[in-house]
Parts: structure tokens; sequence; C-alpha cells
């Protein structure tokens, strides 16, 4: 016994419009992100090449201690992006209320993927760290 049912059978709408839906979900997407693509490119340029020189710094250097100054230094740059992005409006409006005043909220637009970017980066520098992968030059 099958149960297969004809293209467009349950929303009544022909089966080239349901072949399209994919590609206009896309574009509609793509319309959103290059809205803000200045402040995204920003955000995402930004930590790459900080990162990149926190990796050249940890693997240039034979002292513990600089290396892990400079671990310390990469990772503290990644968790500052990620706190602003997801905890500035929650830090502001606590402060706000515990001072007694409107809280002032910042319009921030959140990047998609902002914590599993955040925490790749950091497994970055940590694996330099450990030496397990090397800064390609």
């Amino acid at each position: 016994m099958s149960f297969t049912l004809p293209p467009g059978c349950l929303t009544g709408a022909p089966a080239g419009a349901l072949a399209r839906l994919p590609a206009l979900f896309a574009l509609h997407r793509k319309r959103i992100f290059l809205r803000h693509r200045a402040a995204y490119l920003l955000v995402l340029t930004a930590p790459i090449a900080i990162d990149y020189c926190c990796a050249i710094g940890i693997e240039g250097s034979c002292d513990p201690v600089v290396r892990r100054r400079w671990l310390a230094a990469g990772v503290g740059s990644n968790i500052l992006l990620l706190a602003y992005f997801k905890y500035a409006n929650f830090f502001l409006g606590s402060v706000a209320a515990i001072a007694g005043f409107a809280p002032r909220l910042v319009a921030i637009v959140l990047p998609f993927g902002i914590s599993f970017f955040t925490f790749k980066a950091i497994g970055y520098l940590v694996e330099v760290y450990r030496g397990e992968l090397s800064v390609p030059r």
C-alpha cells in the first residue's frame, strides 16, 4: 500500500512553484545579509586578523609565558566580541534598572553564527598553542 501524493496536492501550488521556493528563500536571506554587509564584514575580518596575529605570536615564541599571553589575548578578544553581541543590551538594561533610569538600549545587529565563529576561532588558537596546527603564511 503506497501513500504518495501528487506534487502540489497539499499546498495547491504547482510543482514548479515549489521547486523555486528554496531559490527565493536564499535570495531573501542574501538581501537581508547584504543590507548590513559593512558591519558584518568588519565583525568577521577584525577577529580573523587579531587571531592570525595572536597565532603568529604563539608560534613564533619559545617562551611559554609569552605564548600563554598571546593565547590569552586571542581568547580574550574573542570572548569580548561574543559578550558584546550577546549581552550588551542585557548589561545596559541591568545597570539602568539598578540606577533607576530608563534603559537606553543599543541597536545591535547580531550576526548569524557568531557563537560558532567565536568558538571555532578559540579552538584554532588553542590548537596552535598546543602545536597541533601551524599558522599558514
